[in-house]
C-alpha cells in the first residue's frame, strides 16, 4: 500500500479482523476453509483498490499535479474528501457481505438453518 493516505496500517487491522471472524465461524471448517478465504478476498479486494487508487491520487496531489495546482488553496480543494470512504467504513458491514456470500454459494447455511440443523 502506498503511504500518501496513512491507510495501509488501518487496513491490515480490518484485513485481520475480518480474516479472525471468517476463520472463527461457526461454519468454518477444514474442507470450506479455502472457500472462506475467497470470500474474504471477493469481500476486501475492491476496499483496497479503491485505497490504492485514492493513495496514488493524494501522492499526485501532494507533488503538485492535481487539478487546482499547487499552491495551499488549490492542494486543499484538490484533497477535499480524499479521506471519506477510508475513514468512514463500517467494518462489520464486511462480515455481513461475506457471510452472504457463502450463503448465496451455498457455502454456509443460512442463519436459521444452521441453528435448527
Amino acid at each position: 500500500m502506498l503511504p500518501h493516505l496513512g491507510a495501509g496500517a488501518g487496513q491490515g487491522l480490518e484485513d485481520a479482523h475480518l480474516l479472525a471472524k471468517l476463520l472463527g465461524h461457526p461454519q468454518t471448517d477444514e474442507k470450506n476453509v479455502h472457500l472462506v478465504l475467497e470470500a474474504y478476498e471477493h469481500t476486501r479486494k475492491k476496499r483496497a483498490q479503491m485505497i490504492w487508487e485514492r493513495s496514488v491520487a493524494a501522492g499526485d496531489k501532494y507533488e503538485g499535479r492535481g487539478q487546482h495546482g499547487y499552491t495551499a488553496r488549490g492542494m486543499r480543494e484538490d484533497l477535499h474528501d480524499l479521506w471519506e470512504p477510508v475513514w468512514r467504513h463500517e467494518i462489520f458491514s464486511d462480515l455481513q457481505d461475506a457471510v452472504l456470500y457463502l450463503q448465496d454459494k451455498g457455502i454456509f447455511r443460512l442463519q436459521d438453518e444452521a441453528m435448527h440443523a
